[in-house]
């Protein structure tokens, strides 16, 4: 992981370049930018620090103009010289960058990706790989920026699952075997009423469905996965309508069977996994694309949709978008605030 400077900047480039990916003015962005001139400082020593910070501030004529130009307070270029003056050149590369993990920190909780990523990769180059997890203890670290990095871990892992399916439909893959391993991993697609997928897939002797999603209230769901490369509606064309594909009528049948099994065997719990409980399950089909549909299509799926009892159909275009607006929910955290 690199990390956000180089150590040969001047303070004047190292403010001008670090203002471009952390807004200055912004609490939260000003804050992190703040603390990556801190990391530099460390990083180039004391001495040099010092003369490039009286270099920059020496072009204006009060340090009030200085702090002005660099978009930050008085109070903090001051203290930012005071820190240099500090700074004895044995601690470089010692682990001496100064990042507030017990003081302050909530305002971690509002970084945006850009910003963890800068501040993970200053700790990360200062300790080095290996030896991060001895030299931050945990006790150093406040639940705070604890809750952060997890959050943002989580997050580039949903971006990369988006990513992945985005790729598998824009490559024409077609095999249900290839959506069915990406749902396993990505269970959180169906939205935020579904808890993390269950393992089991037989329900009865007979019946094994995709999927069994746990839902808040605690009882089963099933999502049922198709190929995306059938058609989903037909058009009637003497009655001016939509109605579903042959391939669409006989998924429709094979889930409405599941739904009832479903509710039949699980009504006090599986047999062997009696923690796995359904009353009145709903189930979800995804079959066939729409990224080319005419707006009477999506109204046609609607109304059908809608017409459905205890049933939802969804085409993979809908998934990913439906995926990429939960993404956007959970990673609107961590955006800049103004």
């Amino acid at each position: 992981m690199d990390i956000p400077y180089d150590p040969d900047w001047t303070f004047a480039e190292l403010v001008e370049k670090l203002s471009e990916r952390h807004r200055p003015g912004s609490v939260v962005s000003g804050k992190a930018r703040n603390v990556l001139f801190q990391a530099w400082g460390r990083h180039v020593g004391g001495a040099r620090a010092t003369q490039e910070i009286e270099k920059a501030i020496g072009a204006y004529k009060t340090v009030s103009a200085a702090a002005a130009a660099f978009r930050m307070s008085t109070t903090t270029l001051r203290d930012l010289r005071q820190l240099f003056w500090t700074i004895h050149d044995s601690d470089v590369g010692a682990g001496q960058v100064s990042i507030p993990l017990r003081t302050n920190s909530e305002w971690l909780s509002n970084l945006s990706l850009t910003e963890i990523n800068d501040l993970l990769s200053v700790i990360i180059t200062t300790f080095g790989e290996k030896e991060i997890a001895s030299q931050i203890s945990v006790s150093a670290l406040t639940e705070e920026f604890v809750s952060v990095f997890r959050s943002a871990a989580r997050v580039a892992e949903m971006q990369r699952g988006v990513d992945e399916l985005r790729g598998y439909l824009e490559n024409g893959e077609a095999a249900e075997s290839l959506y069915q391993g990406w749902c396993d991993r990505h269970g959180w697609a169906f939205g935020h009423g579904y808890i993390p997928r269950d393992l089991v897939h037989r329900i009865s002797a007979g019946d094994q469905v995709d999927m069994l999603l746990d839902t808040v209230s605690g009882f089963r769901d099933i999502v049922e996965l198709k190929r995306p490369d059938v058609q989903v509606l037909k058009y009637d064309k003497s009655h001016k309508n939509y109605y579903f594909s042959p391939d669409v009528s006989a998924a429709i049948g094979q889930t409405h069977r599941y739904l009832d099994v479903l509710q039949e065997e699980a009504i006090k719990g599986l047999r062997d996994h009696p923690h796995i409980l359904a009353y009145h399950p709903h189930a979800i089909i995804v079959i066939g694309r729409s990224n080319q549909w005419r707006e009477e299509e999506v109204r046609a799926l609607h109304g059908l949709n809608r017409r459905l009892h205890g049933l939802t159909l969804m085409t993979y275009d809908h998934l990913l978008s439906q995926c990429e607006q939960i993404l956007r929910v959970i990673s609107a955290q961590y955006t800049s605030s103004e």
